[in-house]
């Protein structure tokens, strides 16, 4: 509040923005994916009087609009499914990068192992020779050199 009994304009911001799903990775990802229409229209030529320049235009702008959509959302449980549905993708496609770290320093001391009834993934020390492994989900045994 300031001196006069109004609220200030970050109180106003604040207030307007409870309730509302705000900024998250979908949101972000849509916002950076506007931009590559959005550059490749200025970049065009005027081919075709220009219409393929309009075409990515108008595409940025949908991806822009759809995100000040979601940004502004009251319909916060729908947002977070439409979200977790991005990362979940976003996982699928590109994997997790800490895990491919952990597993790239893990290579170091260990070696990973496929069952080769279930291909359960595990990891046996390195330079233990040769070993028996027990695939702790179905109980397949087989014996690897490490």
């Amino acid at each position: 509040m300031n001196n006069r009994g109004k609220p200030s304009f970050s109180e106003r911001m604040r207030r307007f923005f409870e309730g509302r799903n705000g900024n998250d990775a979908l949101c972000r990802a849509l916002l950076v994916a506007a931009l590559v229409p959005l550059a490749a229209s200025l970049a065009t030529p005027s081919v075709w009087n220009g219409a393929l320049s309009n075409i990515l235009w108008v595409l940025s702008l949908a991806l822009l609009a759809w995100s000040y959509y979601r940004m502004f959302s009251k319909n916060i449980y729908a947002r977070q499914a439409e979200n977790e549905k991005y990362l979940a993708l976003k996982k699928k496609l590109f994997g997790d990068r800490a895990s491919r770290a952990r597993r790239r320093e893990e290579r170091k001391h260990y070696r990973r192992f496929s069952c080769p009834k279930c291909a359960l993934k595990m990891r046996v020390p390195r330079g233990k020779g040769r070993v028996k492994i027990t695939c702790s989900k179905c109980g397949a045994v087989f014996y690897k050199k490490t």
